[in-house]
């Protein structure tokens, strides 16, 4: 074995630990809260020992900012994918609403809870700025553009602004979500259906759009 493949071989394993680690912080974070998350109780959830946690992530709270980059960095390339593969403007508008809701639907206690992390006040500045805002940044710089070719070919309304419609779409669909989320973890339910809530939605917004 070479030592180009020695490496590459290492570098799986190491991934794939420290993917493990971070599922196990997530499933203490949705069943203890954020007071319950320590490298302790993220070791015994992952079998494996303190030492080989920190060895990975050096404190509680390096292990909640890897926590938090990989989820947003698993939500904005799911609506990148989503976006760049739409027709238009408009149909990348809706495709990104969608998306959302699919991204999220199979793992409500998940975006509750780093949600109220990312929210908290808590999360380090400087990791915001340098992983999570550029994503962002990115992705509503790939709407805007694709709204503004519409824009430019008469479909989209002449009085709208791109990059805000498109900070609605997703401010929209992350209330609906949340709103779903909230709901599950007190065991209620609302009138309406996840799905038709997002039709409606969609439907409002590209209509309200639409020249």
């Amino acid at each position: 074995m070479g030592e180009e493949e020695r490496i590459a071989r290492r570098d799986r394993r190491q991934a794939k630990k420290r993917a493990l680690i971070l599922r196990a912080a997530e499933e203490v974070l949705v069943e203890r809260g954020l007071p319950g998350l320590t490298v302790a109780a993220v070791a015994e959830r992952a079998d494996l020992s303190k030492p080989a946690v920190y060895y990975y992530f050096d404190s509680r709270e390096s292990l909640l900012a890897g926590l938090l980059v990989d989820y947003f960095v698993a939500e904005t390339e799911a609506l990148l994918e989503a976006v760049r593969a739409a027709d238009g403007g408009l149909g990348a508008l809706e495709a990104l609403m969608r998306a959302y809701v699919r991204h999220h639907r199979s793992d409500y206690a998940g975006f509750r809870a780093l949600q109220i992390w990312a929210l908290s006040g808590d999360a380090p500045p400087d990791l915001m700025a340098r992983e999570v805002y550029p994503l962002s940044w990115a992705l509503m710089g790939e709407l805007e553009a694709r709204l503004r070719i519409d824009q430019e070919a008469g479909r989209l309304r002449p009085g709208v602004e791109p990059r805000r419609l498109a900070n609605v779409a997703l401010m929209t669909v992350h209330g609906i979500v949340n709103v779903y989320a909230g709901m599950e973890a007190m065991g209620g339910g609302l009138r309406y259906e996840l799905d038709g809530l997002l039709d409606e939605a969609c439907a409002n917004l590209i209509r309200g759009a639409t020249a």
